[in-house]
This record gives C-alpha cells, sequence and structure tokens, in this order.
C-alpha cells in the first residue's frame, strides 16, 4: 500500500472514530435511548459488590433475571466507573461497540486472502463507515443493554468458525467461545451449533470429522456445565424470561412489537453489505453464503416468535450483523485477491441488473411498504392479541388526570417515592430497572416476574402478591391487561391500600399501615404539584371497582415499539 494510501486509511479511520465519540458526547447529554431494561443489570451489579451475589432482592436469595449474564459481568466491571449510573451503561454499551468493529475486523481480515484486506484496520474503515451511518446500529450503540456484546462475541465466533475450517484454529477454542455466545445470548446456541457443522459439510477445506467433535464437544460441555451451575446456583436453569415468555405470563398481554417487521429493517439496514454480496457473489461462493446465512435466517425465525419486549430498532436482531458483513467482506476480498477482470465484473449488463435486483427488493422490504403485507406478518408471528378491557375504578373526580409520559413517571416514582425510602422497604412495579437501579436498598416485587422467581415459575396470583405487602405499588403498564384486572378488583388491594387513579401514568397504590406510610405521603405531595398542581389528589382515590373480564381481539397495527 502506497504512502498515500496509508495517510488516506489513517485519515478515514479518525474520522470514524470522531464520528462515533460525538455520537457519545450526544448520547452523554442527554439525548440516548431510555431503555429501563438496562438499569436492570446495574442493580445486580451493586447487590454483588454488596456481597448479596446475583440477587435482585436484599434476601440474597439468587435471581436468575439477567438475560446476559454476561453482560452483567460487564457492567459489575463497569460500576466501579466514576460515573453515574445512565452514562456508564451508555459508556460501556458504546466502547463494547467499538471493541465489537475491531473484533468484526480481525474475523474478516484473519480469513482474508488479499494482502489488501489482510490489514484489520483497513477493513475497520470498510465495514466502520456503512455502520456509523446507520441508524440501528448508532440507537443500539448506546443502550446500555447486551446488544454490543452479542455483536462482539457472535462477530468473534463467526471469524473463528471459518478459521478453523481452514485449520487456523483449534476447535476447542471455538467451541468456548460458542459457550461465551451462549452466556451473552441464548438464543445463539443455533448458531454455534449450525455453523460449524454446515462449514464442515459445505466448505471441504481443511476441518475434520474429530475437529467438529471436539468443537461441538466442548461447547456440550460448557453447556452442561451452564446448565447445572443455573440449577445450583439459581434454582433454574435458563433466565427468567424464558418461563415467563414459554407459559403462561403475557395472557392478555396488549404491546406489540411487530417481529417480522423488525427483521426486514435489520435487513435494509444491511443493504450495502448486501448489494456486495449482490455484485461479488459466483456459483462458489454459495457454499461460504449457506455456512453463514441458514444460521442466520433459522435464528431470525425463532426470534420472529418471541415476545420481543424492548425490541426496538430490531434489537434482538443486531447481535447477528456479523453473519451478513463477513461473507460480504470475504466475497468482495476474494474478488480483489484474483486481480482479473472479469473476476470483479460479471458483466457490466449482468452486474447491473444484479444490483438493481438487490436494490428493488429491499425497497419492497421496507416495514411500511406494502404496510398491509406486513402487518399479516407479524399477525401471524405474534398471533391473535386477546386482551382484557380495563377495570372501571369510581372516583369523585369528574375529569381524568393530564397524561404524563410513561418515561417521565418512571423518573418521578424512582426519584421522588423509590429512592428516598429507608433499607428493607417494598416496593412493586411491572417496569422495575429504573427504579430497582436508582434503590438498591429497597426491595422491589417485579411484577411482570422477569426478576422473580416465584411469579416466573408459578404466575401472577394477586392475593399472594399483596401478602408480601409492598409499601407502595406502582400499578402494572396498561399492556398488561390481565394483572390490571386481577389485581384493581382483589379485594384486600382495596382494603389495605390507598389507590390513587392514574396517578404515575399507571395509577398509585399505597399501604395504609405502611412504617413508611407518612414519608411517601409526603413524596406524593412533592410529585403530585410536580405533575398535577391544580387537581385534588383525594378526588382521584379509588372508592370501589367493577372488571367483567370481557375480552376482545386487538385492532389496528399500533405498536409499543
Amino acid at each position: 500500500m502506497t504512502a498515500k494510501g496509508r495517510v488516506l486509511n489513517a485519515s478515514l479511520l479518525a474520522l470514524l472514530l470522531l464520528l462515533l465519540v460525538v455520537h457519545l458526547k450526544k448520547s452523554f447529554s442527554g439525548s440516548a435511548s431510555f431503555f429501563d431494561d438496562s438499569y436492570m443489570f446495574y442493580r445486580y451489579a451493586v447487590h454483588v459488590r454488596q456481597g448479596l451475589g446475583w440477587s435482585w432482592n436484599l434476601d440474597g436469595g439468587h435471581t436468575y433475571g439477567q438475560t446476559s449474564l454476561g453482560w452483567g459481568f460487564v457492567v459489575l466491571l463497569l460500576s466501579f466507573l466514576p460515573l453515574s449510573i445512565a452514562k456508564t451503561l451508555v459508556f460501556g454499551s458504546w466502547l463494547t461497540s467499538i471493541a465489537a468493529l475491531c473484533v468484526m475486523a480481525h474475523a474478516i481480515s484473519s480469513n482474508a486472502r488479499s494482502a489488501y484486506f489482510a490489514s484489520m484496520w483497513r477493513v475497520l474503515v470498510l465495514i466502520g463507515w456503512p455502520l456509523a451511518i446507520c441508524a440501528i446500529f448508532l440507537f443500539q450503540e448506546v443502550t446500555g443493554m447486551d446488544t454490543m456484546l452479542g455483536l462482539l462475541v457472535v462477530s468473534a465466533y463467526v471469524g473463528m468458525v471459518l478459521a478453523w475450517s481452514r485449520g487456523n484454529v483449534r476447535p476447542e477454542w471455538v467451541g468456548v467461545v460458542g459457550g461465551l455466545a451462549l452466556v451473552t445470548r441464548p438464543e445463539s446456541a443455533l448458531i454455534v451449533v449450525l455453523m460449524p457443522v454446515l462449514a464442515y459439510v459445505l466448505l471441504k477445506e481443511k476441518a475434520t470429522r474429530e475437529g467438529l467433535v471436539r468443537l461441538l464437544g466442548t461447547f456440550a460441555l460448557l453447556l452442561v456445565l451452564y446448565f447445572v451451575g443455573a440449577k445450583l446456583y439459581f434454582h433454574t436453569m435458563l433466565p427468567l424470561s424464558f418461563y415467563m415468555k414459554s407459559r403462561h405470563a403475557y395472557e392478555g398481554y396488549a404491546g406489540r412489537w411487530l417481529p417480522a417487521s423488525s427483521a426486514v429493517a435489520f435487513f435494509g439496514s444491511s443493504c450495502i453489505f448486501l448489494l456486495v454480496i449482490a455484485g461479488c457473489v459466483r456459483k462458489k461462493d454459495l457454499r461460504l453464503l449457506a455456512v453463514c446465512f441458514v444460521p442466520l435466517f433459522l435464528t431470525v425465525l425463532a426470534l420472529c416468535r418471541v415476545t420481543q419486549i424492548m425490541g426496538q430498532n430490531s434489537r434482538y436482531y443486531v447481535p447477528y450483523f456479523a453473519l451478513i458483513i463477513v461473507p460480504a467482506m470475504l466475497l468482495l476480498d476474494g474478488r480483489v485477491a484474483e486481480r482479473e477482470e472479469d473476476a470483479t465484473h460479471a458483466g457490466e449488463f449482468g452486474l447491473i441488473a444484479r444490483y438493481a435486483m438487490v436494490f428493488v427488493v429491499l425497497c419492497l422490504l421496507q416495514p411500511k411498504f406494502p404496510g398491509a403485507l406486513f402487518w399479516r406478518v407479524d399477525q401471524a408471528f405474534e398471533g391473535k392479541k386477546v386482551v382484557y378491557a380495563e377495570s372501571e375504578r369510581t372516583i369523585d373526580a369528574t375529569k381524568p388526570l393530564p397524561y404524563v409520559d410513561p418515561m417521565d413517571s418512571l423518573r418521578d416514582v424512582g426519584n421522588l417515592l423509590v429512592e428516598p425510602l429507608p433499607k428493607g422497604s417494598t416496593v412493586a412495579a411491572s417496569e422495575v430497572g429504573y427504579v430497582g437501579a436508582m434503590a438498591p436498598q429497597v426491595n422491589v416485587i417485579d411484577m411482570a416476574g422477569l426478576n422473580d422467581t416465584e411469579i416466573a415459575l408459578h404466575g401472577f396470583d394477586a392475593e399472594a402478591f399483596l401478602s408480601r405487602k409492598p409499601d407502595l405499588i406502582w400499578m402494572p403498564h396498561t399492556d398488561y391487561t390481565y394483572q390490571r384486572g386481577v389485581l384493581f378488583t382483589t379485594p384486600s388491594l382495596l382494603r389495605d391500600y390507598t389507590v390513587i387513579d392514574g396517578a404515575g401514568t399507571y395509577g398509585i397504590a399505597i399501604r395504609k399501615d405502611s412504617p413508611n406510610r407518612a414519608q411517601i405521603d409526603s413524596a406524593m405531595q412533592a410529585m403530585w404539584k410536580k405533575r398535577y398542581d391544580g387537581y385534588a389528589m383525594n378526588d382521584y382515590v379509588v372508592r370501589s371497582v367493577h372488571w367483567d373480564r370481557s375480552t376482545h381481539v386487538l385492532a389496528g397495527n399500533s405498536s409499543s415499539n
């Protein structure tokens, strides 16, 4: 590479890093997406540092509420930084995204055949710029969630499988990275198993049957250790979200997350790399594409069957960018390596036809065109949404409280009501990430069950829940139509609690005999003055409730997404 070429590459790399740093700074200023679930990881980290282990509450009962144990360990390390919780989470996922780009670039360069692509830094420029202008990537880069760590580990695994198929990596190490992928994103197990099998069958390079057995055997051993360790430590082999989403928990759940449209948006955001594949692919490359694309498509189909809560902007799919980007760059690398005119062009007309075909398909696959088609596909994956009618609550007021954005209510409840409570107090909510992180000294009952083993395994029982005597209940999100109905109509709720309808958007209940009642009442007055000044709080106290358990099929294509 010439001196001018090196200077150009270094300049592009520096500008790429500057662009990402500016994005981080903008996120730090408060414009980053607010992911309530990300705060859950921080609460667990605080409790580990306090000697409670991976426990959600102060009883020290180990809780498998983190869907990504790998990210939990990362957040634990990040929690030592002298930053606020929000900035720690944003900085952590941003830093992990930079590492993920570097790992993906290394996965490509280590499998490259040309001298140009053998440089990781050149590859980093080639893949970094398309992602740096990709809205989905930029959104996920600063959510504080495990998404970027998933991208990092999956990128490493894809690169190592391809290197193993060429005899450059020991199979045991590939199996170990597969184990790391499992504890980072559990659904990646499908890719971990399928990809080496396909590489052995299709690529036919230096991969051996013995190597495949050792690779999968290592992963199987780690899988068994993972299940046994989880069962012994957490008393459940899988994250609580698995039990919630596969059994009873989402009866009457009204939220729509449009899994098929999100998948299409994910592929649409990869359009530059798909166009590279269209321009470079030849018959001999189809085996490599099959090794990467078959596990990818099967994983996407599996994810489309999942209730994708907090799945904004294709979050569930982004960790698998590498299964598109790595083969795209390796195909381009192959054309560069051949250095033949007819190897880089399938004939001018043929090349233009390929690009045009992919462009047209991508345009047709945009989530909003045709919207009716994708609405039907999303319905097919999500199933018929049967929801319960909202209960009828009797109050003295003649008009409802003014609307407050749920995110503002989340901060109000966390900062004003819960954070000041003394150690050992108990609160309950369905939106528990921010609330729990702000008050690690308080027990938090997760009514959605994602951090509550009893609810996750046995379902939501309103009487059993109220018997735990939370001092404060922030009523469930309106998407949980069944939980709201049974809770509002449980006799002991109005008997033992003062229920203020609409407060904090979803309603707030305060236990009448709570030892912290005076403190909570004072905090409620402060929140009320901030959000509902001019309205009499007593007029919104619930006097009686009627709920006929009637259901209806949710219509329309609105989404919580």
